[in-house]
């Protein structure tokens, strides 16, 4: 029988737009995030940028959505999910990038074994 694990997770990324800094693109962030995402038999967790609609009192950029359900994937296997994300995370979050990870939260759920949070430690520069 397979076992199958859900994940879900939202992170918030905040930029300004400094002269000299490069801007942010969605489908650039969106192949970062795909290196090294952990899959299942029947395929990886998918990660989805979505830009925020600009407000003068805000430094958000947007949010990357993670989801997915991932087949053959245990209990055992759940240490590549925060892995994943703080490899990637030390790549793509950079001064270079005028990219800030401010907050973020994973979930995954194993069927019949329970729940696992990670949620991103801003003072850390980690995901716990």
């Amino acid at each position: 029988m397979s076992v199958w694990t859900h994940v879900a997770g939202l992170i918030r990324i905040d930029s300004l737009p400094l002269a000299g800094l490069p801007y942010l693109h969605a489908e650039a962030l969106e192949r970062l995030f795909l290196m090294g995402v952990p899959g299942g038999s029947e395929g990886p967790l998918r990660v989805v940028a979505w830009k925020a609609r600009p407000l003068p009192e805000s430094v958000v950029w947007g949010y990357l959505a993670i989801d997915g359900d991932l087949r053959d994937f245990g209990a055992e296997d759940l240490p590549k999910i925060p892995a994943w994300l703080n490899d990637v995370c030390r790549i793509v979050f950079t001064p270079d990038n005028n990219a800030v990870l401010r907050q973020g939260v994973v979930q995954a759920e194993v069927e019949g074994a329970g729940a696992k949070v990670w949620a991103y430690d801003p003072e850390a520069e980690e995901w716990r």
